[in-house]
């Protein structure tokens, strides 16, 4: 679904560019495929890989996803900073380190107070009693 989710904005992109803007109808329709396309993967990542890959994997595996980050990039995100952080004494042969002075000890690791700051202004407000 990735390689043609690429193709699809390559194409919208092709489209627009084309001399005089190209056909509009054609960029519309082009756009909108896209999107549904798009919007469709969207739903099924969050609806049944993410679940699914949160019961199935380990912290050791999840610290592998996060280290292809860099390699494989995101998409259609920009990431907001480096805030998930493995269960301390989970993974062998990496150790993990406060991210400085105003870092917090937590049972899952740490938070400075910016990341805490971020967590708290970005979360919905409708999940604290």
């Amino acid at each position: 679904m990735d390689d043609e989710i690429r193709d699809m904005i390559k194409e919208v992109s092709a489209r627009v560019h084309e001399p005089a803007g190209g056909n509009p109808e054609d960029v519309k329709s082009s756009y909108e495929a896209m999107k549904n396309k798009v919007s469709e993967m969207i739903f099924k990542e969050e609806n049944i890989l993410t679940p699914m890959m949160m019961e199935t994997l380990t912290e050791e595996e999840w610290v592998e996803v996060k280290q292809q980050d860099e390699e494989f990039g995101v998409v259609f995100s920009r990431p907001h900073g480096d805030f998930w952080q493995p269960k301390a004494g989970q993974v062998e042969g990496v150790s993990f380190q406060p991210a400085g002075d105003d870092a917090l000890p937590l049972d899952t690791g740490f938070l400075t107070l910016k990341q805490i700051n971020a967590v708290l202004t970005n979360v919905p407000r409708d999940i604290f009693p």
